[in-house]
C-alpha cells in the first residue's frame, strides 16, 4: 500500500490495503473448482488434456533472456524443448514493449499452435490463467507472488542485472543499474 501510494502518487484514502487479493482461491484444498472443460472456450491452446506452462515474464528488464542472446531464438528453443506442452505466455500491457520485440514474439508464437500470447492490458485477470497452468516460468514478475500460493512449481530466471526499464511521462526507459545488480 505505502509502495502504490508514494510510487504511483495516489492518495492514501483511495488505496485500500488487502493483503493478497484471491490467495485463499490458489492454496491446494481451498475449495477453488477448475473446470477446464468450460474454460476452454477461452483458451486458444490445449488447456484441457495438455499441460500448461505459464511464462510470465516482468518488462522491467527489458528482453528476460536477451543477456543470453537473441531473444525470440531462445524462447523458440524454449518452446520446441517443451514439445507438446502448452505455453501461456503472458506478458505486461502490451504498450510497455518495443514495437519490433512485439512483433518477433507475434510471429514466433504463430508458428506454434501450443502457443498463446496474453496481455495484461487485455486480459487483466490472471486468477485463471494461475489456475490452469502446471507450472510457472518467470524472471521475478509480481505474478509469481500469487502463483507460490498455489504451491506449484515454478522456474526462476534470473534477469539482467545491468538494465532495469521504468515507465515515465513519455514511455518507457532503460536505465542502466551501477553496481551490476545481478
Amino acid at each position: 500500500r505505502d509502495y502504490r501510494v508514494s510510487h504511483s502518487g495516489i492518495a492514501s484514502d483511495n488505496v485500500v490495503a488487502l493483503g493478497s487479493a484471491y490467495s485463499d482461491l490458489l492454496l491446494p484444498g481451498a475449495g477453488m473448482r477448475v473446470d477446464r472443460e468450460l474454460l476452454q472456450r477461452h483458451y486458444t491452446i490445449d488447456i484441457v488434456r495438455q499441460k500448461t506452462v505459464l511464462i510470465a515474464l516482468t518488462w522491467h528488464h527489458g528482453g528476460a533472456l536477451a543477456h543470453w542472446g537473441d531473444e525470440p531464438e531462445l524462447i523458440g528453443r524454449l518452446v520446441a524443448h517443451l514439445g507438446d506442452a502448452n505455453i501461456l505466455y503472458r506478458l505486461h500491457d502490451r504498450h510497455r514493449y518495443e514495437r519490433p520485440y512485439l512483433r518477433a514474439l507475434e510471429a514466433l508464437v504463430a508458428r506454434y499452435p501450443n502457443v498463446q500470447l496474453k496481455f495484461k492490458s487485455e486480459s487483466p485477470d490472471s486468477l485463471v490463467d494461475l489456475a490452469v497452468s502446471d507450472v510457472m516460468v518467470s524472471n521475478y514478475s509480481s505474478i509469481l507472488n500469487a502463483y507460490y500460493y498455489t504451491r506449484k512449481p515454478s522456474v526462476h530466471i534470473l534477469p539482467d542485472g545491468d538494465h532495469y526499464r521504468k515507465m515515465g511521462p513519455f514511455g518507457v526507459r532503460t536505465l542502466r543499474v551501477e553496481d551490476g545488480g545481478g
